[in-house]
């Protein structure tokens, strides 16, 4: 299991920032934050929901800006985890995995500090170094869609690749 925040809301356009302490993770592989719109009607169409974003990011606040340029369409502070496909799909749920092995894996991220510093590349980083502090973002975009958000999140770490739980209800698949 995971720790489970209780339901939180957001206001169209508002982001909120939670510090996640995941130290205990670091001897695990997987990080894995989910999100749960739990405030969406069931029924099909637009009426109604809110149009959540799910981001993670080491030791400092996610943030993401609309870019109608960039081929994502959005812009994101360095070394961000986000579930674009989730956001651009609407989805109820939302999650974000990040392996924890490292910075010469092939993942997204990887954010190290060194010093006291947050190294902006992945050479000379180790697991040793890695920070277990992160900050989960969670933003009500209202660029198409301006209803409130509620949610909860839930953070769980593993020695084995996670399996998404699109289940509220905590039902494992």
């Amino acid at each position: 299991g995971g720790q489970r925040r209780q339901m939180a809301t957001l206001a169209p356009g508002e982001t909120g920032h939670y510090s996640l302490d995941a130290t205990s993770c670091l001897t695990q592989r997987y990080l894995h934050v989910e999100l749960w719109d739990t405030g969406r009607e069931a029924e099909l169409g637009y009426a109604g929901k809110a149009d959540p974003m799910l981001m993670l990011r080491p030791l400092r606040q996610p943030e993401a800006v609309y870019n109608q340029y960039s081929p994502a369409k959005w812009d994101w502070t360095p070394f961000t985890l986000t579930d674009l496909a989730g956001y651009r799909l609407l989805r109820s749920y939302h999650h974000v995995t990040l392996d924890l092995r490292g910075c010469s894996g092939s993942h997204f991220y990887s954010e190290c500090q060194q010093g006291g510093q947050v190294a902006s590349t992945l050479e000379g980083c180790r697991i040793d170094q890695q920070s277990g502090s992160f900050v989960i973002g969670v933003y009500n975009v209202d660029i198409f869609l301006a209803y409130p958000l509620t949610f909860q999140l839930r953070a769980t770490c593993s020695m084995t690749p996670p399996c998404p739980a699109p289940d509220v209800d905590g039902r494992e698949c």
